[in-house]
């Protein structure tokens, strides 16, 4: 889940720096919405993961447990 996380952060940090980059005489309202968008996206990003995000995580290695044991005894 780390690995994921760096990647999308290293990938919004990358857009942030092409769109700081832009193009001379370009519309500027344009780029505006762009970074607003980053912005959130690094927001949502920063906040930790809730319980129910956990829970869900849980579940799914819980499943994913019994399907191998489903396997062993078949």
């Amino acid at each position: 889940m780390d690995t994921t996380h760096n990647e999308i952060n290293r990938a919004i940090s990358d857009m942030e720096f092409n769109v700081r980059k832009g193009q001379r005489f370009a519309k500027t309202n344009k780029y505006r919405q762009i970074r607003a968008t980053l912005r959130d996206m690094r927001q949502q990003q920063a906040m930790g993961p809730t319980f129910k995000d956990i829970w869900s995580y849980f579940k799914i290695w819980l499943i994913n447990k019994f399907k191998q044991l489903d396997k062993r005894f078949k």
